[in-house]
């Protein structure tokens, strides 16, 4: 009974200095860290919060329908207008793109929508393969 009090004793310590290395400690550790310009990735590329349709966005636009009806099968019958979408810069070469999507063999079909996310990595803009496409939404 005496070894079992004295467990107890020591875990309910143990418990009691965990919570209190980590009020202390660990958590001003993070937030300290979480504040700090560590992970803070400086780019020339400043964002843009409002819709902007521009030579940057144009080609994102470009590149997104590419992904499209190469990965996501769409028909190549069908096409996106470049002066009737919405463009978004995100900062670090990233672009955020939303546009309608219509099909020549079937014009009376309600259009479809496309939003693409994409970012320029590598030194060529109007390549594709020097863009990454990271989230792509299509609805059927």
């Amino acid at each position: 009974m005496q070894r079992r009090t004295i467990s107890l004793i020591f875990l309910l310590l143990f418990i009691v200095a965990l919570y209190v290395l980590q009020n202390n400690a660990v958590i001003p550790l993070v937030k300290k860290i979480a504040t700090s310009d560590l992970f803070l990735e400086k780019t020339e590329d400043a964002a843009d919060f409002r819709t902007v349709m521009d030579d940057k966005t144009d080609l994102a636009l470009g590149h997104c329908y590419t992904h499209l009806v190469q990965n996501e099968g769409a028909p190549k019958s069908s096409f996106v207008s470049d002066k009737d979408y919405s463009g978004w810069h995100l900062g670090g070469f990233m672009y955020m793109v939303k546009a309608q999507i219509e099909d020549d063999n079937a014009p009376l079909a309600k259009p479809k929508e496309m939003v693409c996310k994409i970012r320029l990595i590598g030194e060529d803009e109007y390549k594709f393969e020097d863009w990454e496409v990271w989230e792509f939404f299509f609805s059927e």
